[in-house]
């Protein structure tokens, strides 16, 4: 139960004189809603916070329903996967943003710039790729090389750790770890939806079975240990050192961000030095 409440007012300044967020920004946001305190008007005083401090800028922020993956059709209307959260699904109902059409990996945003990102996340290409360089999260890579882009822990969220997002899948898989590979999951259904008008999707997905390994590599002695599992120790060890890593009071929990393409160019690197960087 909330005991606290927060303002459409408190977050927008947070993000702007706290975070010192720009109005061009793109923030790829993951919310815990412990943290983030009752609102007035609920979930629309954070819309309405992030339009306001996003003029010009991108929100984006996982909508994640596995259906593909779970053998069932995905619907732009589901809810997200628990797993993803309560202000997941009341961002996904309130119908103010937009959502993209991957079945596996959706997220919901809007985009008030000028890139054309929105046209981008919503084509085929997106939808077809999880994580690749045409889907959300190469889109936000590209964003981030000429504008400001952040990928944004709000409310406490995955504070089992120093920093974890869906947004390292897009460098693990530019970089070739051994320890995910390419999966394809077919419609299954095979039929057509306004939701989802293509017939299969690339996910780059962690090795579960030695079988899997084995089939895929013809032997069944991998460097690394199966199911695999990630920490980040190491990695949230690495960012506390680093200046792109800010760690700033708010509520109960601080709210932890990291400029997303310096991130993405160190971690880059990392993997180039140690393949198996994110295993430790």
């Amino acid at each position: 139960m909330t005991l606290f409440k927060t303002t459409q007012e408190e977050l927008v300044f947070h993000l702007k004189c706290d975070l010192k967020i720009e109005e061009n920004a793109l923030c790829f946001v993951h919310f815990d809603p412990v943290g983030m305190g009752a609102f007035d008007n609920g979930v629309n005083d954070i819309i309405d916070a992030f339009y306001e401090v996003l003029p010009q800028g991108v929100f984006i922020s996982p909508a994640f329903t596995h259906s593909w993956a779970k053998g069932s059709s995905f619907d732009q209307a589901e809810s997200p996967d628990k797993s993803v959260g309560t202000i997941a699904r009341l961002l996904v109902e309130s119908g103010r943003l937009s959502r993209t059409r991957n079945p596996n990996f959706s997220t919901v945003f809007f985009d008030n710039s000028d890139s054309n990102l929105r046209s981008r996340a919503l084509s085929d290409g997106a939808t077809k790729s999880c994580f690749g360089e045409a889907s959300i999260f190469g889109l936000a890579a590209i964003y981030a090389e000429t504008l400001p882009a952040y990928c944004i822990l709000l409310g406490g969220a995955h504070r089992d750790c120093v920093f974890r997002s869906t947004v390292i899948h897009h460098v693990e898989e530019l970089s070739g770890v051994p320890y995910r590979y390419v999966k394809v999951f077919e419609n299954p259904l095979q039929t057509f939806t306004d939701s989802t008008r293509v017939d299969r999707v690339e996910q780059f997905v962690r090795y579960l079975t030695i079988d899997e390994y084995t089939r895929r590599n013809g032997h069944s002695q991998p460097e690394f240990s199966i199911p695999v599992n990630q920490s980040f120790e190491k990695l949230g060890n690495d960012l506390l050192k680093d200046f792109f890593f800010r760690s700033v009071p708010f509520k109960l929990f601080p709210t932890r961000l990291v400029q997303l393409s310096p991130f993405n160019n160190w971690l880059y690197e990392r993997l180039k030095e140690d393949i198996l960087y994110l295993l430790k």
